[in-house]
């Protein structure tokens, strides 16, 4: 839980955009796969 705590600290600015680029990361292979998917 050491480590969720150090996620959700608002101090730290580079997880705010960690996180953002993770979720785009996400999305971006979730649109190829449904892609690959509907082909």
């Amino acid at each position: 839980q050491s480590r969720l705590v150090s996620v959700l600290d608002p101090k730290a600015d580079n997880t705010i955009e960690y996180l953002n680029r993770l979720t785009s990361l996400t999305l971006e292979s979730g649109m190829r796969a449904s892609r690959m998917m509907e082909v």
